[in-house]
């Protein structure tokens, strides 16, 4: 009897032993030193790691425009078909209203890798910076470029005929409201009609502020309109948006403001909605 009772204590003792031994060991594998990897290869990445370092590619190769190079550092994936995994992240983006510049560097490098749709093609159209000032030279006008006009025809002169001009389509501004749009805050939703109310695509709009400027288009997204378009403000500048003929609407931002979002606890960033249309 005594050699069963020391046998069993003998067990007990060396069950606690082994479980305050895992116990310490898992402490210090997971705790005290967990372990780190370095170097990871690309192929090893979680899935929105991947899609990030697929955006740096496409940066990187919006600035060199080196094609190899993307080609080498996208074969890391070890993907079937990179180029439609690349027009794929481009539409979602497209879809989410990301960030202008990866939007447009990933919609290049698609389209270099022989994937493209009309929507990339349109959103590749390449921002126009602002002129600067040269040394000695009459000051410069901060702001957008001014609103386009119709070309006159001018009287015909002897000589041979010219062509006439046509002018080009006016569009009027509607609607102007500043509204809140919760965690999503912070955009510019412009939509474009036609003379009927109907929603135009293809419609180029101008944004400027002081540091530079874009154009983009309407009819991206034609579940949410036909004429409609969106851009993303960074918060603490101000912005100037024009559409052909209709002159600028200035003083956009991202200001925020308790007033229009009364049922938050914090203000968060404001939204526009412009409406305009075509008129003679």
């Amino acid at each position: 009897m005594t050699a069963q009772r020391g046998s069993g204590a003998l067990l007990i003792a060396l069950f606690i032993g082994v479980a305050i031994g895992l116990g310490l060991g898992l402490t210090l594998t997971w705790v005290i030193w967990p372990v780190q990897y370095y170097d990871t290869d690309p192929a090893d990445l979680r899935p929105e790691h991947k899609e990030d370092y697929i955006a740096l590619v496409g940066a990187a190769y919006a600035v060199d425009g080196d094609l190899a190079r993307a080609k080498a550092r996208l074969a890391k994936l070890e993907e079937k078909d990179i180029g439609s995994v690349v027009a794929g992240l481009v539409e979602r983006y497209l879809r989410e209203g990301r960030n202008v510049e990866e939007t447009r560097g990933l919609a290049k490098l698609a389209d270099a890798l022989g994937v493209s749709t009309g929507a990339m093609l349109v959103y590749m159209a390449t921002p126009t910076p602002l002129p600067t000032q040269t040394p000695g030279g009459p000051p410069i006008a901060s702001g957008p470029p001014p609103p386009m006009v119709p070309t006159p025809t001018l009287p015909a002169t002897a000589g041979p005929p010219e062509a006439a001009t046509t002018p080009e389509a006016i569009f009027h501004l509607l609607e102007q409201d500043r509204f809140c749009e919760g965690q999503g805050g912070g955009r510019i939703l412009v939509y474009v009609r036609d003379e009927t109310g109907q929603g135009l695509p293809n419609v180029k709009i101008t944004v400027s502020w002081p540091e530079g400027a874009d154009e983009f288009f309407t009819g991206l997204k034609p579940e949410e309109d036909p004429g409609y378009a969106d851009f993303a403000m960074q918060q603490g500048i101000m912005y100037n948006l024009a559409v052909a003929g209709a002159g600028s609407v200035e003083g956009l931002s991202t200001e925020f403001s308790a007033a229009d979002c009364p049922n938050t606890e914090q203000p968060v960033p404001s939204s526009w909605r412009l409406v305009f249309q075509r008129g003679g």
